[in-house]
């Protein structure tokens, strides 16, 4: 603002630069920030351009945690649904690539065996067996019912 000229070690103690470092490592050291900044700050990310793509995981569990009101309440899961819920935790929507129908069918899979892991002592008691709680569409969901049911089953309370 002055129009005063001063050097690195000036901007440094004025906290207008986060360090000094020499010429040579300017670069890995900038490219090195700047992935700390996409991967901490994604809106200072979108701001620049660059695209952030959250963590599936956290996307696809966020989601699942998102449809458990609906499900304790006995509702279905429409497909309009869970695509505004995959829109919301993954930022963008499947026409652009954010994500696809296999990532929104593993959210409602999440959703199910967290369904299952809250309610599973309830449901039990009211089904003849355990066998009557296994979703019949994936084998792969079926095998996470049954490790958490399995307990309950063959151990009780």
């Amino acid at each position: 603002m002055t129009g005063d000229s001063f050097g690195p070690d000036r901007a440094y103690e004025m906290g207008l630069v986060n360090q000094v470092v020499p010429h040579q490592e300017l670069l890995p050291r900038s490219f090195a920030l700047a992935q700390r900044i996409i991967r901490h700050s994604p809106i200072a990310a979108r701001r620049i351009g660059v695209p952030v793509l959250p963590d599936p995981v956290a996307a696809i569990l966020s989601v699942a945690e998102a449809l458990q009101s609906d499900l304790t309440q006995g509702f279905q899961i429409d497909a309009l649904h869970l695509r505004l819920e995959m829109e919301r935790a993954f930022g963008g929507s499947d026409a652009d690539g954010t994500w696809d129908w296999k990532r929104a069918y593993e959210a409602g899979e999440v959703a199910l065996v967290l369904f299952l892991r809250k309610f599973d002592r309830a449901l039990l008691a009211c089904a003849r067996s355990p066998a009557e709680l296994l979703p019949t569409q994936s084998p792969h969901l079926q095998l996470s019912a049954i490790a958490l049911l399995f307990p309950l089953a063959a151990f009780g309370d």
